[in-house]
């Protein structure tokens, strides 16, 4: 499930939501990940036992790329 889907949540939200319905892969929105800070995001995926399959997000400024993928 891609968190784009529930875009006006937080990052909390969707990964309570992702736990009670049993859902165990999902993409993640870089953009959420960042408004919680990347290492808690990071902790509450793996505590949650997620595997991520993409990150959506990274912004549409070909300018911004490098710094996106350099997170990743």
């Amino acid at each position: 499930m891609s968190a784009v889907s529930s875009w006006q949540w937080s990052f909390d939200d969707d990964v309570a939501f992702w736990t009670r319905a049993g859902i165990s892969q999902v993409g993640l929105s870089l953009r959420k990940c960042d408004d919680v800070g990347l290492d808690r995001a990071v902790a509450r995926v793996v505590d949650a036992g997620l595997r991520v399959s993409n990150f959506v997000e990274c912004g549409s400024d070909p300018k911004r790329w490098r710094a996106a993928a350099d997170v990743l």
